[in-house]
């Protein structure tokens, strides 16, 4: 199997929720034709992704922020760590990171993704796969009326706008930044960022959960890029909340 295809469907209906995420699953061996590592794999035919954080009832220290990252039937395949260059008490949402995902099962380096450090900087993130190579970056419009995020390939070609809805409320509700391709001349979405709404895990912990549904062809690269994005519309967007 390859992930040269990029053949795309329109895929906009929200996947269901589930609570059981910690189920760990074998990246199956494909030939990824793009130099992505081995761990990605799995990531090539999933047409929902499923992003956890995860909350420690049980620490008295503000830590950087771990994920879990899930098939549509939340097993887990890739985690992500982060590596704060600045304290989350200290910097907020607003601070600099270096976010780590590996492989749940090798432990293989597979993604980094950075965000560099000041006001103006923070509002973009590079994407690393492997951790040395950058294949794209995400960088979010300043002047627009609603939350927009423009999604660039390692060449700066502009590939997808995600937009949310300026006018939703960020509580009791699950909101959604649809993907546009900007490849298309039509700006009709072919898939969607949702942010979870999950009662009072919402409420008491800084516990936010993302699902990305896309079409299952598009190609391992920019749907790499598009998990990033996801993180970056995370601190951007919701984090803040919680500081």
């Amino acid at each position: 199997m390859s992930d040269t295809d990029s053949e795309e469907e329109t895929v906009l209906q929200q996947p269901q929720r589930s609570s059981k995420y910690r189920s760990i699953i074998k990246t199956p061996k494909l030939t990824l034709s793009s130099g992505l590592p081995q761990g990605l794999s799995y990531l090539a035919p999933l047409q929902v992704i499923r992003i956890h954080s995860r909350f420690n009832v049980f620490s008295e220290i503000q830590r950087g922020n771990e994920y879990s990252i899930c098939n549509a039937i939340d097993r887990e395949f890739l985690s992500a760590v982060e590596e704060e260059e600045c304290s989350s008490l200290i910097c907020g949402a607003n601070r600099p990171f270096i976010m780590h995902i590996n492989d749940s099962v090798t432990e293989q380096p597979c993604v980094q993704l950075v965000r560099s450090c000041g006001l103006r900087c923070c509002q973009s993130l590079e994407i690393f796969s492997p951790p040395e190579r950058m294949i794209g970056y995400v960088q979010k419009q300043l002047f627009c009326l609603n939350p927009t995020y423009n999604v660039y390939d390692r060449d700066g070609i502009h590939i997808f706008t995600v937009v949310g809805n300026s006018g939703c409320c960020k509580c009791c509700v699950d909101i959604t930044f649809n993907i546009i391709n900007a490849e298309h001349k039509t700006a009709q979405a072919i898939g969607l960022i949702t942010k979870q709404w999950q009662g009072y895990r919402d409420a008491i912990f800084k516990a936010n959960n993302f699902s990305i549904t896309i079409p299952k062809k598009t190609d391992l690269m920019k749907k790499t890029i598009l998990l990033g994005a996801a993180f970056l519309i995370d601190f951007n967007y919701f984090e803040r909340d919680y500081y």
